[in-house]
């Protein structure tokens, strides 16, 4: 195991949990019914968009991974 992928690690798994605490608050936020119906469709377009990312960011994990062990 090297230096380089145990730093990816790192890495994913701090972006991950950026991403996880974003849909948190999000989730919240939103269950508190103390905001307006366009505020509560930005947060709902944006949950969409944060769990994209999410996808995106394992996606580029695994590939990098993959492409490392060839």
């Amino acid at each position: 195991m090297s230096l380089e992928f145990i730093a990816l690690t790192i890495e994913i798994i701090g972006e991950l949990l950026i991403a996880v605490s974003v849909l948190l608050v999000h989730g919240r936020v939103s269950s508190e019914k103390k905001i307006d119906k366009h505020a509560f469709r930005e947060m709902k377009k944006e949950k969409y968009i944060v769990i994209a990312g999410i996808a995106l960011i394992l996606a580029s994990y695994f590939l990098r991974i993959s492409w490392s062990i060839v």
